[in-house]
């Protein structure tokens, strides 16, 4: 919770150049700035919710912090309590990862960051997305998975309200469904100059993969030949 709003912080102030940590602040500065924050901002509360809460009194993030938390969960449940919990720095939900955690295999996988500086060629455009498959790719083997479909995206910063504004996505099938790092980076790359625009300062970029089912499940095609085992072996070695 304190992280989305952190996130929230870092877009909407300027003098944050992009960066916010509450560990930096003192109490007193905290309380302020969750004050000046509206309750729907805060993660998990929609629109419904906000009714209820603002029709208690409860109208920003600092009303939510101090509540009383008796009253929030008989009122609305374990989960708004979590949320409580979490705005006052206990955390309430735990980090997983399935391969240690027994948690379930991801439905899908994205890969994406925001530029420290907008990006305004292709080639650069190629070179992130081509590391954030890499990235999304090798989270699809460790799980040991396939996936039948990419998403890429590509967006300019919708904050600054000064530039051009463009985003877009394409989403690209794979003939056979594979984990292989060189084949869904080419593929990506083939999405990324199908939508790249020129003349756009670019604030972020990333992937999606989609259709991911176990690689032992790998659907053949009559046209295409097999080249999964050998593939395999290689992005064994890269890993």
């Amino acid at each position: 919770t304190l992280a989305k709003l952190a996130n929230h912080l870092a877009k909407k102030r300027a003098q944050y150049g992009g960066v916010f940590d509450w560990q930096a602040c003192e109490p007193l500065v905290e309380d302020c700035l969750m004050a000046q924050i509206d309750i729907g901002e805060i993660w998990g509360v929609g629109k419904r919710l906000r009714m209820q809460l603002r029709a208690m009194g409860i109208t920003t993030c600092r009303d939510l912090k101090y509540a009383q938390v008796s009253l929030i969960r008989q009122r609305f449940g374990v989960v708004l309590e979590r949320t409580v919990a979490e705005l006052n720095g206990l955390a309430c939900l735990a980090l997983e990862d399935p391969q240690t955690s027994g948690g379930k295999p991801k439905q899908q996988i994205i890969s994406s960051k925001s530029f420290g500086q907008a990006i305004t060629t292709l080639t650069d455009l190629s070179a992130a997305v081509s590391s954030y498959t890499a990235r999304a790719a090798e989270k699809l083997r460790q799980q040991d998975s396939i996936c039948s479909h990419l998403v890429v995206f590509i967006q300019t910063n919708s904050y600054a309200d000064h530039q051009k504004r463009y985003a877009n996505s394409i989403t690209l099938p794979l003939i056979v469904a594979s984990n292989d790092t060189r084949r869904l980076s080419q593929v990506a790359l083939m999405g990324i100059e199908k939508i790249y625009r020129l003349g756009y300062r670019y604030k972020k970029a990333g992937v999606i993969l989609l259709g991911l089912h176990p690689a032992t499940q790998q659907q053949g095609n009559l046209f295409v030949a097999d080249q999964h085992q050998g593939a395999s072996k290689v992005m064994h070695v890269m890993d």
